[in-house]
């Protein structure tokens, strides 16, 4: 969000196949992060630098628990990933 408006927004069927609706979020989420890193450093690069963090949020709890925990053997490098960049919104 850029002055109360939204800069980026994606609506595709991913590229992968997940086994579970979790894992499908995960790297959905994993995807939005990369996202913001990527939008950050191009606003840098315009002169816009950011100071305050961004902040993912993420409404399936199995998500939030594999972020967390990191055990998701299939996705560890997505699930590291959004564990760094994911806040639960309850």
């Amino acid at each position: 969000m850029m002055n109360g408006g939204p800069i980026s927004w994606k609506s595709r069927r991913q590229e992968n196949v997940s086994i579970s609706t979790s894992e499908a979020e995960c790297v959905a989420a994993s995807q939005a992060g990369q996202e913001a890193i990527y939008l950050r450093e191009t606003l840098t690069d315009f002169g816009f630098s950011q100071t305050k963090a961004n902040f993912l949020y993420e409404d399936n709890l199995a998500c939030v628990a594999m972020s967390e925990i990191r055990c998701a053997e299939s996705s560890l490098v997505i699930s590291m990933f959004v564990s760094t960049m994911c806040v639960n919104s309850s």
